[in-house]
């Protein structure tokens, strides 16, 4: 569990210094990667890291944060994005690193494909590859040539 320090908007529209904890969750991630689309929190994240993608960033944020009550800590998006500058600032890091830090979490919590030692998670963080599917790339590819050696099959055949 990763602790943020930051200044939130509650319910009531005021702003409040609250310690934000980033608390991965088996429903929170089911609801997370069907709302988004994606087939595994894995592949949301290390996407969402390598494209920049600071949607994703908030959209994960907000899923995962919670109060030291244990109350959700988000009420909107525009309260996560003015969360992360705030946190980017006060803290003089990138929003890579904030991004990397979740992504943390999430590999302590046991949420990733594979739970991984520091030095791995690292070189996976770093690694521009590690988005990609490459099951997925080599099924397209083997179905395309599938396809082009059916059509030039039919195309001798004269019947």
């Amino acid at each position: 569990m990763v602790t943020l320090k930051s200044k939130v908007k509650n319910k009531e529209g005021n702003i409040e210094e609250v310690d934000i904890f980033l608390v991965p969750k088996t429903k929170k991630v089911i609801v997370l990667t069907e709302k988004l689309k994606a087939k595994s929190l894995n592949d949301l994240l290390f996407k969402g890291l390598n494209d920049g993608n600071l949607n994703v960033l908030a959209i994960v944020i907000q899923a995962f944060a919670e109060k030291e009550d244990g109350s959700q800590a988000f009420f909107s998006l525009e309260n996560v994005y003015e969360f992360i500058d705030d946190y980017v600032a006060s803290n003089n890091c990138s929003y890579q690193q904030l991004f990397e830090e979740v992504i943390k979490v999430t590999n302590e919590m046991g949420f990733l494909k594979a739970k991984m030692e520091e030095t791995k998670l690292n070189g996976e963080i770093k690694n521009p590859i590690s988005s990609i599917d490459l099951n997925e790339i080599i099924a397209n590819s083997a179905q395309k040539a599938v396809e082009t050696i059916a059509e030039e099959e039919f195309r001798g055949y004269k019947g």
